[in-house]
């Protein structure tokens, strides 16, 4: 199974937003440091950045997120985790000011999982090796996704729907049968009644708060010692972006 990114500023949007969502898993203890690092904070992943030309500052935020075990080593048995979770804020700080970028407006309403690839500079498909596999990973990424819309004040009606159109509903229409707890995920966010708060945003935000932290629920079933993330990367025609959970 898998999906399809074209473009570079969406490959990059993918990026920043998987970066988002694995620093809030960590947060959420789903997930330990070497996951955390081995989903994004990669050599292999400066060296697709590099290849391809994408943006000098994911890099940047991959560079300082590789550096976190050594940190974590370092204020071990000192100040316990005070200095790494400075460093965690910091890098998700980062992410968003990106994210919030003009330059990545379009991908808010435009972003697509499933995408053709013909006539696109660059794609990056995502090859999963298992339902488990894919269901993770999904569910970093809608991590990431929602504290992204909780930075959204203008126009956040239209992103949520454009999100639900062109990502949940997809997720929904692949016909795989996904666990339970996952299919109690990607439903929280028809808890929003798009004519009820369509002029409400003070509402769609708290209801996207409480969607985020609902969202943890998931990784009860899918905790970190069951699962070890394995990830690696293949240039092809595109950009081949293989994960394997273990």
């Amino acid at each position: 199974m898998n999906i399809t990114i074209s473009e570079r500023r969406n490959i990059e949007f993918y990026f920043l937003l998987i970066a988002l969502g694995t620093l809030q898993a960590y947060r959420y203890n789903c997930i330990d440091l070497d996951t955390l690092e081995s989903l994004i904070y990669r050599m292999k992943m400066l060296s697709i950045i590099d290849k391809n030309n994408l943006s000098s500052e994911l890099e940047e935020i991959v560079l300082r997120g590789m550096g976190l075990e050594d940190v974590e080593a370092w204020v071990k048995g000192i100040f316990p985790s005070m200095l790494l979770v400075d460093t965690i804020d910091t890098i998700d700080i980062d992410c968003k000011t990106l994210l919030m970028d003009p330059k990545y407006y379009s991908c808010f309403t435009d972003f697509k999982l499933f995408e053709s690839i013909a006539d696109a500079d660059l794609s990056l498909e995502i090859d999963y090796v298992s339902l488990v596999n894919f269901e993770f990973n999904m569910m970093i990424f809608l991590l990431g996704f929602t504290l992204l819309l909780r930075e959204i004040d203008d126009e956040l009606t239209q992103v949520l729907l454009s999100f639900k159109d062109n990502v949940l509903s997809k997720i929904k229409n692949l016909g795989y049968k996904y666990s339970e707890s996952f299919k109690d995920a990607i439903e929280l966010f028809d808890l929003i009644d798009f004519h009820e708060n369509r002029f409400n945003p003070k509402r769609q935000q708290l209801l996207l708060k409480k969607i985020s932290i609902k969202l943890r629920v998931y990784f009860v079933s899918a905790t970190k010692e069951k699962i070890e993330a394995d990830i690696d990367f293949y240039k092809s025609d595109g950009l081949l972006y293989y994960v394997e959970a273990k």
